[in-house]
């Protein structure tokens, strides 16, 4: 049985599209514009600095709670990286074409279940279990969200606008390419939601802890727009392997 676990490719596009702005340097862009006062060049420093840190502290949390929502799809997981483990649920499409889908990851085995649509009748219930690095779950899936040295590279310009809340716009040759990701991974039944290009402003906010608390495209059409929010940092996963009678072969 051949699995394209829409789950997995509805958060690896989540990544690539607002965790690593990955791209190349766009060369119209000056790393030092001109103009730019010592003051200015300052305030960017302590901007980037206060972001970096809350990256850094966000990707030392143990554990935390990911939604993803985007045009037709939504998309929560529970990611415990101590012990190795995170379940997620993704739903897509409309009322007459609706799908969910549970993924389940325990050490070095992911499991699917299709809870209805897609390939639920075939399933009748039963877990899939698939090859962990084929569904992207050979590591933690937050990583590319906490990555400072990709998210705020010298092309890429922030703006705090109020406590706790940041623009980030990235560069024309800074938004990655995701094309093919989708059609890699869920047989192309879903749309790229960066074939136009991909964002080119975040908003990013932080808890008053210091800690991430989520990412919003901005700027783009509402069928583009995604929203990734982060919660629960610390609280720890309960996963249970799947009993061996409910589980196929993927």
């Amino acid at each position: 049985m051949k699995l394209r676990p829409l789950a997995a490719g509805a958060v690896l596009a989540a990544v690539a599209l607002l965790g690593s702005a990955c791209g190349k340097d766009d060369p119209a862009t000056p790393k030092d514009p001109a103009g730019s006062s010592a003051a200015e060049q300052g305030a960017d420093t302590a901007v980037r600095d206060e972001l970096r840190a809350a990256m850094e502290k966000s990707s030392q949390q143990t554990s935390l709670k990911m939604s993803m929502q985007m045009a037709g799809m939504t998309v929560d997981a529970h990611i415990d990286t101590a012990a190795k483990a995170s379940h997620m649920v993704t739903k897509a499409g409309d009322d007459g074409d609706a799908m969910e889908i549970e993924m389940l990851t325990i050490g070095p085995d992911t499991y699917v279940k299709y809870v209805s649509g897609g390939m639920a009748e075939q399933m009748k219930g039963k877990w899939a279990r698939v090859d962990a690095a084929s569904v992207g779950q050979d590591k933690p899936l937050a990583d590319g969200f906490f990555d400072a040295e990709a998210m705020l590279k010298d092309t890429v310009t922030v703006t705090k606008l109020a406590e706790g809340k940041f623009k980030v716009e990235l560069g024309a040759g800074e938004t990655p390419d995701v094309g093919g990701l989708f059609g890699g991974l869920t047989g192309g039944e879903t749309p790229d939601p960066s074939a136009s290009g991909g964002p080119t402003t975040l908003i990013m906010t932080l808890t008053a802890d210091g800690l991430v608390s989520g990412f919003a495209s901005e700027g783009m059409a509402p069928e583009e727009t995604v929203t990734i929010t982060f919660s629960d940092y610390g609280t720890p996963l309960k996963a249970e392997k799947p009993a061996d009678k409910d589980i196929v072969e993927g």
